[in-house]
């Protein structure tokens, strides 16, 4: 299990050094997928325009980070924009900018049962715009 964890580390910071900051990069288990992940992911260069194309890089990203066995664990990739009630949700309750993920068990978000959940990176729309480039 850990192995996959640091699969998805790696995959984080390729796309954090290729593209650039997240809002929400996280990897989750819950509700009915107790046994498969899903993928949330909010970004400022994933705009409406290019959801689909973005989409399709984020899959090969990780396509060609797992196994066939490990990507067999991925139930969905979610993406999303930075005010969509979720993004809002998960930058009001937690706060990750250092890359290294945090942790989450057993925890209720919007009342849907998170499993297990590990946040890469979880920064406002309004935080990052306030950040400097070199805390980037």
């Amino acid at each position: 299990m850990e192995d996959i964890i640091r699969k998805f580390q790696l995959i984080y910071t390729d796309l954090k050094r290729e593209k650039g900051s997240f809002y929400v990069f996280m990897i989750l288990k819950m509700d009915e997928f107790v046994n498969k992940w899903s993928i949330v992911v909010s970004a400022p260069w994933i705009t409406k325009g290019n959801q689909n194309e973005n989409f399709t890089y984020l899959v090969d990203k990780i396509k060609e980070t797992l196994t066939l066995e490990e990507s067999s664990t991925i139930a969905r990739l979610g993406i999303f924009q930075p005010d969509e009630h979720l993004i809002r949700l998960i930058n009001q309750s937690i706060r990750v900018d250092s890359g290294t993920p945090v942790r989450l068990e057993n925890t209720k978000l919007n009342g849907y049962l998170i499993h297990e959940a590990y946040i890469f990176e979880s920064i406002s729309l309004q935080d990052l715009n306030t950040m400097s480039p070199l805390s980037l």
